[in-house]
């Protein structure tokens, strides 16, 4: 288990339905759907606004085929995507097999990222409350996964 000098481990940023991404036929991301889902898992100024959506593809399942860690959830295509932490905007139109990402640089040291977008809805720079629409998702995994903060490295679980 990692745990960050804000005192943050993975599993804690996690707990609930996990941080993660959206999915199959639908496609929502991982930390970061509509707010009215379901009740938000929160931790450290973080929430998770996908805690009622289903897991299609777990954290351990990503390491396991040699990408990085991330939650796949399953939603409608077309769901909003929400922040789930304020932070400044960072867009890569095309991030090799993630497709385009969306990445929050949050004040606390964390960045999250929304993988697999068929939009953007905000520009490079821009500023993001917690809840702020970030992109909508296509029909495969779209990822916000949690990151470390810089020249941090995480290992185990």
């Amino acid at each position: 288990m990692c745990e960050t000098d804000h005192g943050v481990d993975r599993r804690t940023l996690l707990r609930g339905a996990a941080a993660g991404a959206v999915v199959p036929g639908g496609a929502a991301v991982g930390l970061g759907g509509a707010l009215a889902v379901g009740a938000p898992a929160h931790a450290s100024g973080f929430y998770n606004p996908f805690t009622a959506y289903p897991i299609s593809d777990g954290w351990q399942a990503h390491l396991d085929r040699g990408s990085l860690g991330g939650i796949d959830y399953v939603m409608s295509v077309g769901t909003r995507l929400p922040a789930c932490g304020g932070g400044t905007i960072q867009n890569i139109p095309y991030n090799g097999t993630g497709g385009h990402t969306v990445t929050i640089y949050h004040p606390n040291g964390y960045r999250t990222q929304y993988m697999h977008l068929s939009a953007f809805s905000l520009s490079n720079g821009a500023s993001v409350g917690a809840g702020g629409i970030v992109g909508l998702p296509v029909a495969r995994p779209v990822r916000p996964v949690p990151a470390p903060p810089p020249a941090r490295t995480c290992t185990g679980t």
